[in-house]
């Protein structure tokens, strides 16, 4: 006796409740576990042949034919995981997963195959009812449906629909039901497929029940597969659908607003715009509108379409919650935007799906990166066009940091933190930035004077500045041009090397402070060649740096090269502090002719305390006498205010020390206790005389050297003309050990025949 195990009408699911198309059953003796004959019936000769076991499932989850056995069998169900488009060929078995397993047909709902045959939906309805189940086979025609049974319902007065109702020729009372327990009921049972839509409306609103014992009707429908050309008319129906991917609709639209799903996946043709479905391939779509408007969760863009109008959006666009995935091993280049937005909210993104220069895109509450774009360069990012709210725009989901820099600048953040990234290129699309942290360059260009900038932990070529104010903290710089701030502005440089072969220009136009740095560019006053004064200051603290050429300048702790110190109008020379530094040259200069005479010039707020000069210090301005001998020094006089000592190197000094040779033969002069002193200088030197009248000489305790000149109103010894420079005048402090003052001897050879003593900065 052969035993059906399977029949057509068997929907089988995985653990899960879901199809599994493709699947296999193998048959094997539950004793012995080898596989078993299995026979499918041939109705023409009454025949049973054998089939191939295992068996394979179709799209449908379902078997193809109705399957006997003639012995209890043993079931064990595989779903297929491999990429065969055919998993009949794959032997693989990697590629097979076990899902449970049964004996004979004991969880499956299968008839025994003994009621009556009718042929098609006429023979149905002329069956004779007293019969109360037959089995039709076919619709229209007597093979293009599968056979299906159906059970007499005397009771029942509901719609015939000609699928799950169908009224007999014989009475009007009393209706034909379909017994159907599948998930979906396949069109062919209300003769729906291509060629024959006429029952598609009834097909697609068959009750939820049928019957007088209401029997649950399936939930969803599967259009058999081809090529449907009966209509424009869009299809909208609230039950599932199942269609398989070769199929293809003239139908402007299906709509499910429970679910759509497609068999299979990429196709060369559309099937139509399908609305429901929770996975979408482009491919499937007659436009890209309607793809977008799919309700699909998963959007795949295909590496082609077959859309029937031109691939652009017709409407601004939002999405939400969707994965959009690109099948297109590059861009999705057909995609056209148009004047209109897709707004993305939530979504996932693959990479390089959308291309910079034409999308319109918003992201909202997302990840956002360059990663969507394919080629995204800063030149084709606009946010004008694409745009995201602050969600999750975080600068490590950008390959490209300059693209992270320009969308976060043009969003209206204008300090920007680059985390230590590199932004290659030139810097010009930010002209207004206010701060640029932890970032590495290639150049950089600001021009907003109305904006104060903040540099820091930067690195790179700094090619431009237009800016308010500039402060630069633990930087390292490089000027290829010359740097020149607003008028009124502040640089600030701390903590920073800078290098280049651009010059600063400080001084005329802003102020500046150098802190703890090294600054190997020049720094120039533009107004050293007139006689502008400087306005602003130029302060340099802890620092090393360059060259520097200005009018006013304040340094303490530095290392310099050659600083230049010019006068300005009204001959006012000076305005420097500078105090423990090393420098290399040193000198003032003036364009204003200044090398005359002290009393010419106003030397004012002067500070030179503590330093060492390398090589050079000039100093161009001197007294003369009467016969035009110079005498290089200044004086400290209501003119000239400074403070001058402490310095050593090659400078002046601040104080002059009498020495001896002893025996002194050309005159020898004798302090109280009878001991000799040489008086004359070994050479002229430069002198800055202290601010103070008097200065602390070398301690000599009571040998103290009395310089006398035959003048009656001092009534002491003359100097001989003989010596000249700047000598030690003895005076005894008893408070503060020994003081002197200070004197010019001049070799002036007086009328009267008398010595000159020239007395600086003395009070009478």
């Amino acid at each position: 006796m052969y035993i059906p195990f399977l029949t057509q009408a068997d929907l089988i699911l995985d653990n899960n409740g879901n199809i599994i198309p493709g699947a296999k059953i193998s048959v094997f003796d539950p004793v012995s576990n080898t596989p078993v004959n299995i026979y499918t019936y041939n109705a023409t000769d009454d025949s049973y042949t054998i089939a191939p076991n295992p068996i394979y499932l179709n799209v449908q989850s379902r078997p193809e034919h109705t399957y006997f056995v003639r012995q209890l069998a043993y079931l064990r169900l595989y779903k297929y995981l491999g990429d065969f488009s055919d998993p009949r060929t794959d032997d693989e078995s990697a590629n097979w997963q076990f899902v449970r397993d049964w004996f004979n047909s004991i969880e499956l709902n299968t008839s025994t195959g003994s009621n009556l045959d009718v042929y098609g939906l006429y023979g149905l309805m002329d069956a004779d009812i007293s019969l109360g189940t037959v089995d039709v086979v076919g619709y229209w025609t007597d093979d293009d449906c599968e056979k299906r049974t159906y059970v007499w319902d005397k009771t029942c007065t509901a719609q015939p629909d000609a699928g799950y109702v169908v009224q007999s020729n014989s009475t009007e009372e009393g209706r034909w039901i379909l017994l159907f327990d599948g998930e979906y009921l396949p069109s062919t049972y209300y003769g729906v497929y291509p060629g024959h839509e006429e029952n598609v409306n009834a097909l697609l609103t068959y009750p939820s029940v049928v019957g007088s014992n209401e029997l649950i009707t399936a939930p969803g429908v599967y259009f058999v597969s081809g090529n449907y050309n009966g209509s424009s008319v869009a299809l909208v129906t609230e039950k599932k659908l199942l269609i398989d991917n070769e199929s293809s609709f003239t139908r402007s639209s299906i709509t499910s607003s429970n679910e759509i799903t497609v068999i299979g996946g990429e196709t060369n043709h559309f099937i139509t715009d399908i609305y429901g479905v929770k996975v979408a391939h482009s491919s499937w779509y007659k436009s890209l509108q309607g793809f977008l408007d799919s309700g699909a969760k998963e959007l795949i863009f295909d590496q082609s379409n077959n859309f029937t109008q031109s691939p652009v959006m017709t409407k601004n666009t939002a999405l939400h919650n969707v994965n959009l995935v690109n099948n297109t091993d590059m861009y999705a280049g057909w995609i056209g935007f148009g004047t209109y937005t897709l707004t993305l909210d939530r979504c996932t993104v693959d990479d390089h799906l959308f291309y910079p220069s034409t999308s319109r895109i918003f992201f909202q509450n997302m990840l956002v990166t360059d990663r969507y774009f394919y080629l995204p360069t800063v030149q084709n990012i606009d946010i004008s066009r694409i745009n995201c709210d602050d969600f999750n725009f975080n600068l490590c989901n950008f390959d490209n940091a300059a693209i992270y820099l320009k969308w976060k600048y043009q969003k209206g953040n204008t300090d920007i933190d680059m985390e230590g990234r590199i932004v290659y290129g030139d810097i010009t699309f930010a002209p207004s930035l206010t701060g640029l942290h932890n970032c590495l360059f290639n150049t950089l260009t600001l021009n907003d004077s109305s904006k104060s900038v903040f540099l820091e932990n930067c690195q790179g070529i700094l090619r431009s500045v237009n800016s308010a104010n500039l402060n630069i903290y633990n930087c390292r710089l490089t000027l290829d041009t010359n740097l020149a701030l607003a008028s009124g502005g502040l640089l600030h440089i701390n903590e920073s090397l800078i290098t280049g072969t651009g010059d600063i220009q400080a001084g005329a136009d802003f102020a500046l402070l150098i802190e703890h740095s090294t600054v190997e560019p020049s720094i120039t006053c533009p107004n050293v060649t007139n006689t502008n004064a400087q306005p602003y200051d130029v302060i340099v603290k802890g620092s090393t740096i360059g060259d520097i050429e200005v009018k006013k300048l304040e340094m303490t702790n530095s290392k310099a090269g050659t600083i230049k110190i010019y006068g300005s109008a009204g001959n006012v020379i000076g305005n420097v502090k500078l105090e423990n530094n090393v420098i290399d040259d040193f000198g003032f200069f003036t364009v204003t002719n200044f090398e005359s005479t002290v009393n010419n010039c106003t030397f004012v707020n002067t500070r030179i305390v503590n330093n060492t000069f390398n090589n050079s210090f000039t100093c161009p301005f001197y007294v003369t006498d009467s016969v035009s001998n110079k005498y290089e020094f200044i004086s400290r006089t209501g003119a000239h205010d400074y403070l001058y000592r402490g310095n050593n190197g090659q400078c002046p000094i601040d104080s002059t020390q009498l020495f001896t040779s002893l025996p002194y033969d050309d005159g020898a002069y004798k302090d109280d206790n009878e001991h000799e002193w040489g008086l004359e200088l070994g050479n002229r030197v430069r002198l800055f005389l202290p601010g103070d009248r008097f200065i602390v000489g070398t301690v000599l305790g009571a040998k103290l050297v009395n310089l006398q000149v035959d003048d009656v109103s001092h009534s002491v010894k003359a100097i001989p003309r003989s010596n000249i420079g700047l000598f030690h005048s003895g005076s005894l402090s008893l408070q503060n050990n020994d003081y002197f003052q200070m004197c010019l001897g001049s070799d002036l050879t007086p009328k009267d025949n008398s010595a000159v003593i020239s007395m600086i900065n003395l009070q009478s």
